[in-house]
C-alpha cells in the first residue's frame, strides 16, 4: 500500500509504502515500510520560457488549466522543435 509522501527542506519529496492499520479511513499505524523514494527537486532556470504563451492567457490576464505528463524518468521537457 502507498502511504503517502512527506515534503521535507528544499521542496525534496519522500514516498512511503508500507503495510499499514487503517481506522475509520485514516492511517493510525504503520506496521511495515517497504520502500521510501526519494525525489530530489531540481531548479531549471528559463525551462518554462518556451511555452509560456501556451499557458498563459494574456488577454483575460488568467491561466489556462494545464497538465504536463510524461513517463517516468522521461521528464516534462518541452521540445518545440
Amino acid at each position: 500500500m502507498h502511504l503517502g509522501f512527506v515534503t521535507v527542506k528544499g521542496g525534496h519529496r519522500v514516498g512511503i509504502s508500507g503495510s499499514c492499520v487503517i481506522e475509520n479511513g485514516k492511517v493510525i499505524n504503520i506496521n511495515y515500510i517497504y520502500s521510501l523514494n526519494f525525489r530530489v527537486a531540481k531548479e531549471v532556470l528559463g525551462s518554462s520560457n518556451s511555452i509560456l504563451s501556451e499557458i498563459i492567457n494574456i488577454e483575460e490576464n488568467s491561466i489556462y488549466n494545464t497538465l504536463i505528463v510524461s513517463s517516468p524518468g522521461a521528464r516534462k521537457n518541452y521540445n518545440t522543435s
